[in-house]
């Protein structure tokens, strides 16, 4: 058993067939690593997945903080520019 680089998740071991090993083909060994790494990459891909889905999620929350912000920014110069009719 190899685990998944990124991952404490144990990957079963590839299972190799007969048409994956050709006369003149690579070893046994090296299909099943090369195997082992593929898997890896498809868990580092997952892993990528749920890190880019929480940057989403964090990026709505600082834009919906900002429209608050530019709401506030905008009543507060409209108050401002009413005060400074009524010193007139």
């Amino acid at each position: 058993m190899s685990i998944h680089p990124g991952s404490m998740r144990q990957a079963p071991e590839p299972k190799v067939s007969k048409r994956m090993l050709k006369i003149g083909g690579p070893s046994v060994d090296r299909v099943k690593a090369m195997l082992r790494k593929l898997s890896g990459v498809g868990t580092d891909v997952q892993n990528m997945g749920g890190f880019l889905d929480g940057m989403e999620a964090r990026l709505e929350r600082i834009e919906a903080e900002a429209r608050v912000l530019m709401q506030q920014a905008e009543l507060g110069m409209r108050s401002a520019y009413d005060r400074s009719d009524d010193t007139r």
